[in-house]
């Protein structure tokens, strides 16, 4: 006869053992991992941040100060640009109207200048034959006039000066004729 085998449900203890080679292999594993995580260049590197921050830490205070220090300028600055912004905008308010006035004025002046251009382009065209007359033949002899009269100018003066020293030469000939020589 047969009678059928009655298994029970597997227990925990050889579930266990079932399963410990890849338990094993996973173990293994999880210690290969852990050689590597704590190699000794992972130890030097994180040495060597532990360090970086150490120093940081202790520079730390003096960055900080200078950083407090930058704040309060920038304050200080910005306290000085928006007084400067206020007195910008009183000084537009008071000068405002007068810059007005004066592009006003400057358009007038503007205007008139262009006028006069026109009308000194205009005189020239018109009296162009005239004027190179004027500063080929009238010029040269205006030159030779104010020559002259410089010339006579000092002759004037060489006489009042001559008259200054001397009054009596207009109603008396002077005497002085030189030395007569004999023939």
């Amino acid at each position: 006869m047969n009678y059928p085998v009655i298994r029970s449900a597997p227990s925990d203890f050889d579930v266990l053992l079932s399963n410990l080679p890849a338990l094993t292999a996973n173990l293994v594993e999880l210690a290969d991992r852990l050689n590597q995580v704590f190699s000794d260049e992972n130890v030097r590197s994180f040495k060597a941040t532990l360090d970086n921050a150490r120093l940081a830490s202790e520079r730390l205070p003096d960055t900080v100060r200078e950083i407090q220090g930058l704040v309060t300028d920038v304050r200080g600055t910005a306290r000085e640009i928006k007084a400067a912004a206020a007195d910008l905008r009183g000084i537009e308010a008071h000068v405002g109207p007068d810059i007005e006035s004066a592009i006003a004025t400057y358009g007038i002046l503007s205007d008139n200048l262009a006028k006069t251009s026109d009308f000194l382009e205009h005189f020239v065209a018109e009296n162009e034959p005239g004027l190179s007359r004027f500063t080929h033949q009238s010029l040269p002899e205006f030159e030779q006039l104010l020559r002259e009269s410089r010339q006579a100018a000092r002759d004037f003066r060489d006489l009042s000066r001559s008259l200054k020293q001397n009054p009596s030469q207009l109603i008396y000939e002077p005497n002085y004729r030189g030395v007569e020589v004999a023939k």
